[in-house]
């Protein structure tokens, strides 16, 4: 069977449609041509020069990345740096690009589903639902902007926020609240960037976010409403994407090459 880019991008837009992504989003093709045959395939969170070498130096010809290269529209290309060098190099070397971003986050089986599971939260349901969407079949089908649901035990914050290093591999964190005596069961994730809906979680009644992103005055408010917030890195919540989506495409296309970049966190920490 030849596999061509198309077939590999159907089954992802099958398991998060593109209509599901933010309005500011760009998810989808961002150059290429999705009738090229593909043998290999990188899947990385962002597609820096650093993802490009290691897709030329492994002759890769599809590239997934979680975050678009292309956010807003091109007004020139120099292709001597920066984007217009990587898409002259692209061209070059015959490799399509593909994000799925913002969709895959709020999909099913997608990245704030696979952190409820890191966590392994029970009872879990969607943090806010915000899109109804009826198939040819007439189902409706409710998807959700994070995930929230309990914790199998109640841990005090210190046994939370270390719950949370090991279960994402992280050294730090930043931690919002005063909750030092208090126990953690009701937990809210959201990747990446928080949107800072913070009635939701009262609604919700959560005890505790984790987050990969926010804001000062968010980070207030959540703190004056007594909700224990960690932010651990918006890298560090939204890498499993590359795990997610190499696990799919290696469990559909059985001859498919997969290469796992990572890269690292554009943040250091001294």
């Amino acid at each position: 069977m030849i596999l061509k880019c198309k077939d590999i991008i159907s089954l992802i837009e099958q398991e998060a449609p593109l209509f599901l992504q933010e309005s500011y989003d760009n998810s989808g093709l961002q150059w290429g041509n999705p009738e090229n045959e593909v043998e290999k395939v990188l899947v990385c969170l962002d597609f820096t020069q650093e993802a490009l070498k290691a897709a030329i130096d492994n002759g890769v010809q599809l590239v997934i990345s979680h975050h678009p290269i292309l956010f807003e529209p091109l007004k020139s290309i120099n292709t001597g740096i920066g984007k217009g060098a990587m898409l002259f190099d692209c061209i070059q070397n015959n490799i399509t690009v593909y994000a799925s971003h913002t969709n895959f986050d709020v999909a099913d089986n997608g990245l704030n589903q696979y952190l409820a599971d890191a966590f392994e939260l029970q009872n879990i349901i969607g943090l806010k639902n915000y899109y109804n969407h009826y198939n040819r079949q007439l189902v409706k089908h409710e998807y959700s902007l994070g995930r929230v649901g309990n914790l199998k035990e109640k841990l005090k914050v210190d046994e939370f926020i270390s719950l949370i290093k090991q279960r994402l591999d992280i050294p730090n964190v930043r931690v919002i609240g005063k909750r030092n005596n208090d126990e953690i069961q009701n937990v809210a994730v959201f990747c990446g960037s928080f949107d800072g809906d913070i009635e939701v979680l009262k609604e919700k009644k959560v005890d505790a976010l984790i987050t990969g992103d926010l804001k000062y005055h968010i980070a207030l408010a959540l703190e004056e409403i007594d909700i224990l917030t960690v932010d651990a890195g918006h890298y560090h919540t939204e890498k499993p994407f590359i795990k997610v989506i190499s696990d799919m495409l290696k469990s559909n296309f059985k001859d498919v090459i997969i290469i796992e970049h990572y890269g690292n966190d554009i943040f250091s920490f001294r």
